[in-house]
């Protein structure tokens, strides 16, 4: 991954199009260098011998472009002389250092303290942290939820004052942050139940409240998404999981996983695992199988015995080459007729 750069700088915003070329145009001193690491929190990019953090994917620089509040796409670029002012903009304390040779860490929020202490804690005023960007407060919950810490109070207290903002926020960013929130290892209880009512209002309280345990049982990882989804929505129904989840933009494939898991859940435990796992395996991939087995075991924990056994013998089936549907048989149509 590469980039151009010039100068020791640093900021958090997406630039558009014309926001670059009012930076960069007329400028030849740019310098091509790579992103040498990505850390947990964010990336660190060496920069004429500086290193710098930034908590976006994300980087178009010029010397210390800092953005302006509530905007994603700014009207204009400002320009400061001190990496302390841009740092004073970041949104969380563990985000919010910068290195270089001369002066070593610069830490002026105690960003290290609270990465050792696992601790989440807004730069400066939480109120005004969150004003700039009301998705900082999902975000909050999701490096909360991804790497175990406690969240500041007044942090906390600032994000649920303000969360109601977020329908501010445009639905692929919200679809994004809830992703990987839902990835982490043990999100449920970091699925607040007042920032949910305002990204999830489909979801009631009291079906959040039964379905938090659901989730933790499931697997993590950004791979088990539909399973983690199938879990918190499964109160909706494969009708309201469709519309829901179309209402976030998620992909047409998430949707589809999702709903067939939440379709095929069935009660009671079947007379035969053999035939079952064959009439799944008819009409899925053995990765669907799988997670339909992962999401009853955690629905229902009885049950687990079972669907571990079904999980491995489709996934045996599967190996084996065994018939399960009329696209697998050796001859077709055609050849009957010719024989």
């Amino acid at each position: 991954m590469q980039m151009w750069f010039s100068q020791y700088h640093t900021a958090n915003v997406k630039l558009d199009v014309r926001i670059q070329e009012q930076l960069f145009s007329g400028q030849s001193d740019y310098q091509k260098i790579d992103v040498f690491k990505s850390y947990e929190f964010g990336k660190m990019v060496a920069l004429d011998g500086e290193i710098v953090f930034s908590d976006t994917d994300e980087f178009i620089y010029d010397e210390m472009v800092t953005h302006v509040p509530m905007a994603v796409h700014p009207d204009s670029v400002a320009f400061v002389p001190d990496v302390r002012e841009d740092l004073a903009r970041r949104d969380f304390t563990i985000n919010a250092m910068a290195y270089n040779a001369k002066e070593g860490l610069v830490d002026p929020f105690g960003g290290q303290a609270d990465l050792q202490s696992g601790v989440l804690r807004a730069v400066g005023v939480p109120h005004q942290r969150f004003t700039e960007d009301a998705l900082r407060i999902l975000r909050l919950y999701r490096f909360a939820a991804r790497f175990g810490f406690a969240i500041d109070p007044p942090t906390a207290q600032a994000a649920q004052e303000l969360c109601a903002h977020l329908d501010c926020v445009s639905v692929e960013r919200i679809e994004e942050e809830l992703a990987k929130l839902l990835s982490a290892p043990a999100p449920a209880a970091y699925l607040d139940k007042k920032i949910l009512g305002v990204v999830l209002p489909e979801l009631s309280p009291e079906a959040l409240a039964a379905a938090k345990p659901v989730v933790d049982a499931c697997p993590a990882g950004a791979e088990n998404l539909p399973i983690r989804l199938a879990a918190l929505l499964y109160s909706l129904g494969e009708d309201g999981i469709r519309r829901t989840l179309k209402r976030l933009r998620c992909s047409n494939a998430c949707i589809e996983e999702t709903a067939v898991l939440v379709r095929e859940v069935v009660p009671g435990v079947p007379v035969s695992l053999n035939i079952y796992a064959r009439r799944l395996l008819g009409k899925y991939n053995l990765c669907t199988v799988q997670r339909l087995a992962a999401l009853v075991t955690a629905l229902q924990p009885e049950r687990s015995a079972d669907f571990a056994a079904l999980s491995e013998l489709a996934e045996q089936l599967d190996a084996d080459g065994v018939c399960c549907r009329v696209s697998q048989l050796a001859v077709n149509g055609r050849d009957l007729m010719a024989a």
